[in-house]
C-alpha cells in the first residue's frame, strides 16, 4: 500500500471549509460591481480604484488560494464548489505547511473561513486515480 501511495498518491488534501455569509457577500458584490458598472460602484461607497468592498477585501477565493500557494507553490486546486475549497499538496512539502496553517489560523480568527483540515491520500484515491489513467 505504501508503494502504490508512493507512486500514485497525491500527497495531501487540504480541505477549506469558507464561511457561508462571506461567500455570500463577495458574491453578491462581484455580481453588483458587473451589473451596475462605476455608477453604482461609486454611489455605494464601494472603492473604485480596486474594485473592493470596505472590510472585505479581495475575493476570499484569491486569498486562500495565496496563502496555499505562497506556502506550497506545488499545490494544485482539486475543487471549489459553494464553501469547500480542495487543494492537492505534495508529500515532500509538508515542512512548509506551518506557514500555511498559521496564515489559515489567521482567517479562521477573521471569521472567513469555518474550518479547514489535512488528510493523507487513501488508498481508494489511489485507485480512483489509477482507474481514471491519470
Amino acid at each position: 500500500s505504501l508503494f502504490l501511495k508512493r507512486k500514485y498518491g497525491v500527497g495531501y488534501q487540504l480541505t477549506i471549509i469558507k464561511n457561508p455569509i462571506q461567500t455570500h457577500a463577495l458574491q453578491g458584490q462581484k455580481e453588483k460591481e458587473e451589473e451596475g458598472g462605476k455608477d453604482h460602484v461609486e454611489k455605494h461607497g464601494f472603492n473604485t480604484e480596486n474594485g473592493t468592498v470596505p472590510n472585505l477585501g479581495m475575493d476570499l477565493n484569491d486569498i486562500l488560494e495565496g496563502i496555499v500557494k505562497g506556502a506550497v507553490p506545488s499545490a494544485t486546486l482539486l475543487s471549489n464548489v459553494g464553501t469547500e475549497l480542495s487543494f492537492q499538496l505534495p508529500l515532500g512539502e509538508s515542512a512548509k505547511f506551518i506557514q500555511m496553517f498559521e496564515k489559515l489560523d489567521e482567517q479562521t480568527r477573521e471569521n472567513k473561513i469555518e474550518s479547514y483540515g489535512v488528510s493523507v491520500t487513501t488508498l481508494d484515491e489511489v485507485f480512483l486515480t489509477v482507474a481514471r489513467g491519470e
